[in-house]
């Protein structure tokens, strides 16, 4: 039964600033996509959006080949203030896993931002469910396998996932939310965590 008060994040997979060109990206993609596909059914299909900014964004077919991936998403190059590409502050991508954009129990959403190299900007690598999530979808081999496939994949640095009921009963504060997160970092964690000199 779908209910809207149920939602479940789990996203959040960064590392620091990492030059990539679209078609290292778009290989990244596909490993991903593979390692995503070999977990449950629910990852067998794919689809990207068009760029957010779309109005009515449509739906096509996750590609197979690094090329046609690589020029979706250099079409999706972080723009600056005044509308001109700016490959330094990275690309997006939104995948999908489901052809119809709109809400439902067993949709996933997947957004990258990566190919960056501003430090204040990190890097990223998400998927997240929709809010009133079917049980049969939380379960700990789906979202396991779908944090390490993002982490490994991507070289994250580090993660945090969490559902959103939890974070419901605590503060707002950023701080007082530590210990109801699944945390990932690697033995790279200083590239991202801010250090003394940020203070």
């Amino acid at each position: 039964m779908y209910d809207a008060g149920i939602g479940l994040l789990h996203r959040g997979f960064s590392w620091g600033p990492r030059q990539e060109t679209p078609e290292e990206l778009a290989a990244r993609w596909l490993k991903l996509i593979v390692r995503l596909q070999a977990i449950d059914p629910i990852f067998a299909h794919w689809y990207i959006s068009t760029t957010w900014t779309d109005a009515d964004p449509s739906m096509v077919p996750f590609d197979t080949q690094i090329a046609p991936l690589a020029e979706k998403i250099a079409a999706n190059v972080i723009t600056s203030d005044s509308g001109e590409p700016e490959p330094r502050l990275g690309y997006q991508l939104f995948a999908h896993n489901t052809e119809k954009m709109g809400r439902g129990p067993r949709n996933f959403e997947a957004p990258m931002y990566a190919g960056g190299l501003m430090r204040w900007t990190p890097n990223m690598i998400g998927i997240g469910t929709d809010y009133g999530v079917v049980p049969d979808v939380v379960t700990y081999k789906i979202f396991r396998g779908a944090l390490l496939a993002l982490a490994e994949t991507f070289e994250a640095t580090i993660g945090l996932a969490c559902p959103s009921g939890l974070m419901d009963l605590s503060p707002k504060d950023p701080k007082s939310q530590r210990g109801l997160k699944l945390a990932w970092i690697n033995e790279h964690g200083d590239e991202i965590l801010p250090s003394g000199k940020d203070f």
